[in-house]
């Protein structure tokens, strides 16, 4: 690649500023984790005809569909947190940002009201 490339590979890095410590890169990662983790179990209770009481016949005094939708729902809030504790996160921007946000719902999926 030319000299110019790195030249400007370099100034747009340099832009960006400071890259994520290690700590909060494994952070983001277990962000993702429990993102996936939510689906998979979202996925299990639309299976189960939308029935969060469901309980898998192998394991009948488990936690049902619901409950456990809700722990990793819990877990995923638990990362949340610590991203805003860390300053990753910003609490005033979260809050605007879901203003804005349940505005949009509000006029796009009213039926969840």
């Amino acid at each position: 690649m030319s000299d110019a490339y790195h030249a400007y590979k370099a100034e747009e890095i340099a832009r960006c500023g400071p890259r994520l410590s290690d700590r909060d890169i494994a952070l983001f990662d277990l962000m993702q984790e429990e993102a996936s983790e939510v689906i998979k179990d979202r996925s299990k209770l639309r299976r189960s005809d939308e029935r969060p009481g469901f309980r898998k016949m192998s394991d009948p005094d488990g936690p049902n569909t619901g409950q456990r939708l809700a722990g990793e729902v819990y877990d995923f809030l638990t990362l949340v947190d610590l991203a805003f504790d860390r300053g990753l996160l910003s609490r005033e921007d979260f809050i605007a940002h879901k203003m804005t946000k349940l505005t949009k719902l509000r006029v796009f999926s009213p039926e969840i009201f």
